[in-house]
């Protein structure tokens, strides 16, 4: 309250979707043309697709401010950001082992952040990251134990399959059935 600028979020609220009503149009047409120069209003949009949007009112939004799409980090940006952290925090990886680590944790900065950080804490004084450091530490995506499920029963690694099951089934109330048997599928 007592800072020099204000800041306005608005998430989801579709601005510059077509389906948005004339009423809603009008009334951000009025309070974007009004922004006081100590506001910062903020607009989060869930419609990516160009033949939904309102040429009008994304015009409007470029007036008054900046129109920026930030996009999720491809594989290869990933790979190479855990690097600079690992080299940041003096450690040492070999590329294919840098590779695995991003391809069976979370695929999102902050989840190659989270797991590098830990590594790191986990090694203390020690240089070098090794894949069953990896192995060891990481928490491994849904999709992955679903991988090496598959991996098991080709395999006909019986008690491999068994528990892998076991662990997708307490993982049943934080992964719907339906999404479990979709990966599989």
């Amino acid at each position: 309250i007592m800072c020099e600028r204000k800041i306005v979020f608005l998430n989801g609220f579709n601005v510059v979707s077509t389906s948005v009503k004339k009423d809603f149009k009008e009334v951000i047409t009025e309070v974007f043309s009004d922004i006081p120069e100590y506001t910062v209003i903020i607009v989060k949009e869930k419609e990516t697709d160009s033949k939904k949007i309102s040429k009008p009112m994304l015009n409007l939004v470029k007036k008054h401010g900046v129109d920026i799409e930030c996009k999720y980090l491809d594989y290869n940006d990933l790979v190479n950001f855990a690097g600079r952290k690992f080299t940041e925090s003096g450690k040492l990886i070999r590329k294919g082992d840098l590779e695995y680590l991003v391809s069976v944790c979370d695929p999102s900065i902050n989840g190659v952040l989270r797991e590098v950080e830990v590594i790191c804490a986990y090694l203390g004084d020690k240089e070098e990251v090794t894949r069953d450091v990896i192995d060891s530490l990481v928490k491994k995506t849904i999709e992955d134990r679903v991988f090496n499920l598959s991996d098991a029963i080709i395999n006909k690694d019986k008690k491999l399959a068994y528990d892998i099951l076991y662990d997708l089934e307490l993982l049943k109330n934080q992964h719907p059935a339906g999404k479990i048997f979709s990966i599989i599928c």
